[in-house]
C-alpha cells in the first residue's frame, strides 16, 4: 500500500503546499477521512501548509509542481498539464521554481496552523 511508504523510517521526506481549493474538491463523502489522513500523517519529514483562500492570488497560480531532490543527484522539477508530463532540469529552471515555492511557502499557514485549520474543516 502506498501509504505505507510515507510512515517508514527511511520514508521521502516531503513538504506539501495544498491549496484550500482542493481540499474542498475532494467529495463530501470522502473529505473527512481525507483530511483526518492529511492531520495524522504528519511526521518531521513529512509536513502539510495549506494555502488558504484568503491569500488571493499567489506566484503558484499556474499550477503546481514537484521538486525532486536527491541526494547524489541535481534536483530535477516535475510538472504535468492536460498535454504533457514536463522535466526542469536546466539549473535556472530549478532555481525560479525554487523561488516560487519560497513564496507560496511564505504565504501559506504555517504547518501548526494548517494543523489547526485542517482540524476546523472536519468539525
Amino acid at each position: 500500500m502506498r501509504k505505507q511508504i510515507l510512515i517508514r523510517s527511511d520514508a521521502p521526506r516531503i513538504w506539501a503546499i495544498i491549496d484550500e481549493a482542493a481540499l474542498h474538491r475532494i467529495p463530501a463523502q470522502l473529505r473527512e477521512e481525507q483530511v483526518r489522513y492529511l492531520i495524522e500523517v504528519q511526521r518531521p519529514w513529512l509536513r502539510v501548509q495549506v494555502l488558504p483562500f484568503a491569500v488571493g492570488l499567489h506566484a503558484a497560480t499556474t499550477g503546481s509542481f514537484v521538486i525532486l531532490d536527491f541526494p547524489e543527484d541535481p534536483p530535477v522539477v516535475y510538472r504535468e498539464d492536460v498535454m504533457a508530463e514536463l522535466f526542469y532540469e536546466e539549473p535556472v529552471e530549478i532555481e525560479h521554481c525554487e523561488m516560487v515555492y519560497d513564496h507560496v511557502q511564505a504565504s501559506a499557514l504555517s504547518v501548526e496552523d494548517s494543523q489547526v485549520f485542517l482540524e476546523q474543516m472536519i468539525q
